[in-house]
């Protein structure tokens, strides 16, 4: 059968990546009208890697994988944003950064074809995609993040959560995520 089109859509938020507080933005199409961007949180919200994944516009997925007990994700944000609810998180166990990571990975690869089905749309209900394309995607958004991390020197391992190196500190900085 024909890929599903999209209806007209409905006024919504911006993307996320369109906000001033978001960084080192990457793309990655995941398959027809199917589509992640992985990024950096900053100020007020962050400092932490987060991702949201697409299906047409409307965001289906979005962690924040930030570590400590404030790591989480979102099923659906923006069909809950619709109803005039707030967003629920889903908590991440306490833990690393890299461990909520990781976490989001595992989300991303398995559970994607769920938040699809779950949707009050139809033609995002209708959109499949393979677990190839997923975990491609998903590896893709762990090594972005990885990447990231390396480059402003945050410790992804600490298990009180993120923050970035003061560059104005005398202290030695922590180590460069591995």
């Amino acid at each position: 059968p024909p890929p599903p089109t999209e209806p007209k859509p409905l006024p919504r938020r911006r993307r996320r990546s369109d906000k001033p507080h978001i960084t080192h933005v990457a793309d990655r199409q995941v398959g027809p009208n199917l589509h992640l961007e992985a990024y950096w949180v900053g100020p007020p919200f962050g400092p932490g890697p987060g991702a949201s994944l697409f299906a047409f516009r409307e965001e289906i997925l979005r962690f924040d994988p930030f570590g400590g007990n404030a790591g989480h994700f979102h099923f659906n944000p923006d069909q809950v944003w619709r109803l005039g609810k707030r967003t629920a998180r889903i908590h991440f166990p306490e833990g690393s950064a890299r461990s909520h990571m990781e976490r989001a990975h595992f989300e991303l690869a398995k559970n994607t074809s769920v938040a699809l089905r779950s949707s009050m749309k139809e033609h995002i209900r209708a959109l499949e995609v393979d677990d190839d394309s997923l975990r491609s995607a998903a590896d893709f958004m762990l090594s972005h993040w990885l990447d990231v991390a390396r480059e402003l020197v945050v410790d992804i391992d600490d298990e009180a959560g993120l923050e970035a190196d003061d560059p104005d500190s005398d202290e030695a900085p922590a180590a460069a995520a591995t």
